[in-house]
């Protein structure tokens, strides 16, 4: 039985996407087998797998994955490689058209697709894959609670400002309002430069959060941005730079809490 893993923060532009595609290419090339789900009509993470032009002809993806009972075919296997490496990661897709079209359709309660439904699809995949990595939309749509319902484990990416603490607080009062189990929530610090500003952010996430917080911080820079409009990793793009580096010390301490708790 594997895991799922919700990437979530209800803010935009705090490194979701970044760290869903890093985190499964790195997963991928240490053997594991895992699937990312791309639930975000932006579809950024299915561009950064090199599928864009599979999702502008409108190639079955995560929308059919939810609506169909039979779900392979919706599956896309990517290769990915560095360093000698080889890794394969299974990729359900985003088509921005279907999944607006199917949020719509989330809202009416008769119909026999819900939120409920959606989380045990996705625990379903957890039967066969050793991680199942959702990149979820900012703010709280039907399709992210569904994720959030199905997680074992919600790693939220924050950026270095003064909101960075409120926006861990939402998600902890979301989870509280759609689970009555607890779900460990590990905020993640993901900064521009390494600055005073940035190292008294994570201060503050370490007083108030403690042992949840990442060690590992992301320093990101402009020279590794838009890397999915290439189709490919940041991993793939820019395997030297400092966030790349960052980025594999935190997969490694990500699996040091999932696998040898």
């Amino acid at each position: 039985m594997g895991y799922v893993v919700a990437i979530h923060n209800q803010k935009g532009g705090t490194g979701k996407t970044t760290t869903s595609t890093s985190l499964v290419a790195l997963l991928a090339l240490l053997g594991r087998d895992v699937v990312l789900i791309d639930s975000d009509p932006q579809a950024n993470a299915t561009d950064a797998m090199g599928l864009k032009k599979r999702r502008e002809k409108g190639a079955r993806g995560y929308a059919e994955f939810l609506q169909s009972k039979r779900t392979g075919r919706t599956i896309v296997k990517r290769k990915i490689q560095r360093s000698g490496r080889v890794g394969t990661v299974g990729v359900l897709a985003a088509d921005r058209e279907k999944l607006i079209a199917l949020e719509a359709q989330l809202q009416h309660p008769l119909l026999p697709l819900n939120t409920n439904t959606i989380a045990e699809k996705l625990t379903s995949l957890a039967e066969t894959y050793d991680y199942v990595v959702v990149d979820t939309a900012p703010g709280v749509t039907h399709l992210t609670v569904g994720a959030l319902k199905a997680a074992d484990v919600i790693l939220s990416p924050v950026q270095p400002t003064t909101w960075s603490l409120e926006g861990i607080q939402q998600v902890h009062t979301t989870i509280e309002a759609i689970r009555e189990a607890d779900v460990p929530i590990w905020p993640l610090l993901v900064m521009v430069t390494n600055n005073i500003a940035s190292r008294e952010s994570y201060e503050k996430l370490k007083e108030s959060y403690g042992d949840d917080v990442f060690e590992q911080t992301i320093r990101r820079s402009g020279s590794a941005e838009g890397y999915e409009r290439r189709g490919k990793t940041l991993l793939q793009v820019r395997s030297t730079s400092s966030a790349a580096q960052d980025y594999i010390a935190f997969t490694q301490e990500f699996l040091q809490r999932m696998e040898n708790a």
